[in-house]
């Protein structure tokens, strides 16, 4: 994260790039700049992400019976949740 100080040493950095650095080194020297900036206005404009709490359950053939009722119970009165179908495949092995 930049310093206001640093934001606008880069804004004037950015299209003043000094000619001792190589074309390729410059271009790369620009991009890296103009992301700063850009993170740094983001920064300004929205507010730092907070994730919802959540605990996840991993279910499998081991689950008990118990945990499986739940786990519907707790859905059924929850308004959102999220189910992840994918599995763990091992070639030429049962889950």
């Amino acid at each position: 994260m930049l310093s206001e100080t640093e934001y606008y040493t880069a804004l004037q950095n950015v299209y003043n790039i000094p000619s001792h650095i190589q074309v390729q080194h410059r271009h790369n020297y620009a991009k890296l700049l103009k992301k700063q900036i850009k993170e740094y206005e983001y920064n300004l404009k929205y507010d730092n992400f907070q994730p919802l709490p959540y605990i996840p359950y991993f279910v499998n053939k081991a689950t008990t019976e118990p945990t499986l009722q739940q786990l519907i119970q707790a859905a059924t009165s929850s308004s959102e949740f999220i189910m992840d179908t994918e599995s763990i495949n091992i070639y030429k092995r049962k889950n």
